[in-house]
């Protein structure tokens, strides 16, 4: 997953920074990444190819110009749990999380649902 930022200094974008990030696994507590290199893409824009992510955690990077200061010196980015991996497997498109149904409940992957009602006329999922 490639996370972006963006670095200004008195309103122009700002390049030749050598910008580090430290990414904070918000679901499990500690850090994923402690000050690691980013890349610059140009025009103020900088990047950093966080390969360890898990699309079912929640993450803060905060992103260090190191050079620049007060408020420009930092960018903070939220990435949050992938909503749409789990749309993925509930559908069923996900060949490693084959989807198991019974009357009573679906699951696939780490989504379990549970099915009440009739059967007939009212059925409700919900996710527990």
């Amino acid at each position: 997953m490639i996370i972006p930022a963006y670095f200004c200094e008195g309103g122009a974008p700002k390049t030749g920074l050598n910008a580090t990030v430290i990414i904070y696994n918000v679901t499990d507590g500690g850090l994923s990444v402690n000050g690691a290199a980013v890349t610059e893409t140009g025009y103020g824009f900088y990047e950093y190819d966080f390969t360890t992510h898990d699309s079912e955690k929640e993450y803060n990077a905060r992103f260090d110009s190191v050079t620049l200061t007060g408020r420009e010196r930092y960018a903070p980015v939220h990435i949050p749990k992938d909503k749409v991996d789990d749309l993925h497997k509930l559908q069923g498109l996900d060949a490693s999380n084959p989807m198991t149904v019974t009357p009573t409940s679906r699951a696939a992957g780490t989504v379990t649902q549970t099915i009440s009602g009739d059967g007939s006329s009212t059925s409700t999922v919900t996710r527990t």
